[in-house]
């Protein structure tokens, strides 16, 4: 029995003999290969480093041209004011010397023997040529400055152009390190967890992490660095105390900032509201100044409704009717508020590029205008005056900054009420309040324009009687 205990136990262990050399050769050839892996890794964030540091050097030498020629043009400029301002001068006294020179032919009692009074006369002629001449030549020299500061302004376009896909570029190199250092990081990370690393090997990986996660103190100038806190005030790397779990928050940070780097590179939505905000309601004193809560609100509205209704986007009209709702409404009301009143009240297209239904409406406005006032609508056709150009506004914004407050608010109460027949029903009141005034203006449009028609022109007249 003991012999036969023995005899499977010799084969066990020549076979374990065998296997361990072939073992610990294949664990150093995975090693090997990892540390390759880490080296070429290391090569490629090294020529990302280069080229990102040749793009700065351009992006600085484009900068400084750029100063240059913002030099040049303001130097330009100020050579331009004063030529313009030694013109002028010349042009006041050829004009004196004009009405000088009138004065004497237009005096019959005034004669040419005395040879005194003819010499200066003379005189004054040839001055008045030479003066001819030199504005001449200085409308020659304004023409030739102006092209040549339209020149550089288009080189100063070309050069905003160039360094802002550079900039492109730059953070697009940027992104793709973070996404190699993140890679590098996890490469660096599973060799450190694996096993069949000998102590020299793992002191050289620790010191590849210590070295990476300290990488950033080290680094001079970067485009976009990596912030320690997010939007909200959160750290984005924590202090922990552990180093594996601050190697994987570096990770994360930097697969953060990559993302980030990509989203702000394709997201480019200029808001064409900020031009509209300081001409809303600017008799109302919460939007009077930019920087009041109520513009804040505003413009916060309006971009969201362009990303609500993106087949609108922002249309002039959208501001004041936000601002009547904020008026009474908090910020997410009047925001719902804005989407009833242009998606479900008013008529479908009534605010697009083409605002077709708001000409359309403008078309049965008309119709009206000739059934219930015929004589107006031919005291219009008599002097060429087209309605539209007072009731497009109106229509637009449903009478918003043209009546009165207290008539406003009781207008839109009709309006969210009744709907857009309102809008008919009060432009035909307000031309009929005032028909009789309107008809007696004969002589005088050239003069007034349309401003006459002002409903708030009306109604004051309209009271005043």
């Amino acid at each position: 029995m003991e012999l036969v205990r023995l005899l499977p136990e010799r084969p066990w262990r020549q076979h374990s003999r065998r296997r361990g050399p072939a073992n610990s050769s294949w664990q150093q050839q995975g090693s090997r290969r990892r540390l390759e892996l880490v080296r070429h890794k290391e090569r490629c964030i090294a020529d990302l480093d280069g080229r990102l540091e040749a793009l700065l050097k351009d992006k600085e030498e484009l900068e400084q041209r750029l100063a240059m020629q913002d030099c040049q043009v303001n130097e330009l400029q100020q050579h331009v004011q004063l030529m313009m301002e030694k013109n002028n001068a010349k042009q006041e006294v050829i004009l004196k010397l004009s009405e000088q020179v009138a004065a004497c032919m237009a005096d019959p009692q005034r004669t040419v023997a005395n040879s005194m009074g003819t010499e200066t006369f003379c005189r004054l002629q040839e001055k008045i040529e030479h003066l001819k001449g030199d504005i001449e030549a200085h409308k020659i020299q304004n023409k030739f400055l102006n092209s040549e500061i339209y020149q550089l302004t288009k080189l100063w376009r070309n050069s905003s152009e160039e360094e802002k896909g550079l900039l492109m570029k730059c953070a697009y190199l940027e992104a793709k390190n973070c996404q190699i250092e993140s890679k590098y990081l996890v490469v660096l990370r599973r060799l450190q967890e694996s096993k069949g690393l000998d102590s020299s090997q793992q002191e050289m990986v620790k010191m590849l992490i210590e070295d990476s996660l300290q990488g950033d103190k080290k680094d001079g100038f970067k485009l976009n660095p990596v912030s320690e806190y997010d939007d909200y005030g959160f750290k984005t790397i924590p202090d922990y105390e552990v180093e594996g779990v601050k190697l994987l928050a570096k990770i994360q940070a930097l697969e953060i900032h990559s993302n980030n780097l990509r989203n702000n590179e394709m997201v480019d939505k200029p808001l064409r509201t900020r031009l509209d905000l300081h001409r809303t309601l600017t008799s109302n004193k919460h939007f009077s100044s930019p920087t009041s809560g109520a513009v804040q609100k505003l413009q916060r509205i309006l971009l969201a409704f362009s990303w609500q209704n993106p087949t609108i986007g922002y249309c002039q009209g959208l501001n004041r009717l936000a601002a009547i709702a904020l008026l009474v409404l908090k910020d997410e009301d009047a925001f719902w508020c804005l989407v009833a009143v242009v998606e479900i009240i008013m008529p479908q297209d009534y605010y697009n590029k083409t605002l077709t239904a708001s000409q359309a409406d403008q078309r049965v406005f008309r119709d009206f205008l000739a059934e219930k006032m015929p004589r107006l609508t031919a005291h219009f056709k008599e002097h060429s005056i087209d309605h539209s150009l007072i009731t497009f506004n109106w229509f637009l914004v449903v009478f918003v900054e043209s009546l009165v407050s207290d008539i406003l608010l009781r207008v839109w109460d009709a309006f969210l009420y009744e709907g857009t027949k309102v809008i008919f029903r009060y432009a035909l009141a307000l031309f009929k309040y005032n028909e009789e005034d309107i008809l007696k203006f004969r002589t005088i449009w050239k003069s007034t324009n349309t401003s006459v028609f002002s409903p708030k022109l009306s109604l004051m007249a309209g009271e005043a009687e």
